[in-house]
């Protein structure tokens, strides 16, 4: 990472995010010091410039990977003070670097007006790009837009995020036509 690798910084961010998970669960209290190392290993990764030949090594963009992860921090308020601008703003970053589950969140936040006015028609959008890129979690809230106006497609979505034991998605998919 002090090599400027977003890699490194990347995989050093979500070393310390592990323990701050590992060590929350324990105590039931977040652990502040391993959220401020992940989250300053992120930003790293996530501002370091990326060699176009990464992606197609890895299969993934790491860099998208860090804003993405540093984008839930700012959602959530871990170690940084909450700001849906700030994680809108990251996510669409991430998004852009083919981070899928950032395509997801950018479709949460117009779907709830988070950090944005409300826009269902853009977070369906969105929803629909990243399901099609086979998000888990794009494909079970599509579905949730769909419910009354297609449930057939609407049980096909549930299904698959259920296959990809995305949360509640096999409850609701027992619950269509």
């Amino acid at each position: 990472c002090e090599g400027g690798e977003a890699m490194a910084c990347a995989q050093l961010g979500t070393e310390y995010l592990a323990q701050a998970w590992v060590k929350a669960e324990q105590s039931g209290q977040p652990e502040t010091a391993a959220f401020v190392a992940a989250n300053e290993h992120l930003r790293r990764a996530c501002e370091l410039p990326e060699p176009d030949d990464v992606r197609k090594f890895w299969g993934w963009s790491p860099r998208g990977y860090a804003c993405g992860n540093l984008a839930a921090s700012y959602e959530h308020g871990f170690a940084v003070p909450q700001d849906h601008v700030r994680a809108l703003e990251l996510n669409q970053l991430s998004c852009g670097l083919d981070w899928q589950r950032s395509c997801a969140q950018v479709g949460y936040f117009y779907d709830n007006g988070l950090g944005v006015d409300k826009d269902p028609a853009k977070a369906r959008k969105v929803y629909e790009a990243a399901c099609t890129a086979r998000d888990a979690m794009a494909c079970n809230n599509l579905a949730m837009m769909l419910i009354d106006e297609a449930p057939e497609r609407a049980a096909e979505l549930f299904a698959f995020a259920c296959e990809q034991q995305f949360p509640g998605a096999c409850e609701r998919s027992k619950e269509q036509p």
